[in-house]
């Protein structure tokens, strides 16, 4: 695969040995983050913690479990010692924690950091960062869909071009 050109800055066309494919920069960008935390949920301590509150015991109890450093820190209020790396990247980390600590599964924990840290449709991407983004989807397990389902890329492959164009359409007929 080739990546070669952005469109509307979201889709990656990508030349192929049988057509073209469009890919959805969020959503591929989204499943190479998804299985990279599948191997491995990184968490970092934070220099300065993050204090949350409104977090029942039990929401804190689920952000412990995924093995962030949380302690109490008065009434319905955490100090956040540690998190994943890609959340504490995020500009502010606060309501990704608190739609964490009311996921039940692992994986839907997952899935929920790979897409809020995922590139955003609409970012302007230059031709080496396009090409990198593809050479590390192409190394995913299920390059077919993000981790909610949704579809990752479009096939044009050359035998629908060359219908759609009439390539085989002969003079007179």
């Amino acid at each position: 695969l080739t990546a070669i050109a952005q469109v509307n800055q979201t889709y990656i066309v990508v030349e192929h040995p049988h057509g073209v494919w469009l890919v959805e920069q969020h959503v591929a960008h989204e499943r190479v983050l998804f299985e990279q935390l599948q191997q491995h949920l990184n968490c970092i301590a934070l220099a300065k913690p993050l204090l949350i509150d409104q977090l029942s015991p039990d929401q804190g109890s689920r952000l412990q479990q995924l093995g962030l450093e949380i302690d109490p820190f008065g009434e319905d209020l955490w100090a956040v010692r540690s998190v994943p790396q890609l959340i504490s990247e995020q500009a502010d980390p606060i309501p990704l924690l608190r739609e964490l600590s009311q996921l039940d599964s692992l994986s839907m924990v997952q899935a929920a950091i790979a897409c809020q840290s995922a590139i955003k449709n609409g970012t302007p991407l230059d031709l080496p960062a396009m090409k990198s983004l593809i050479e590390q989807w192409q190394q995913c397990q299920h390059p077919q869909t993000c981790p909610h389902g949704r579809p990752i890329y479009l096939a044009l492959d050359e035998s629908s071009l060359a219908r759609f164009f009439r390539r085989n359409w002969l003079i007179g007929q």
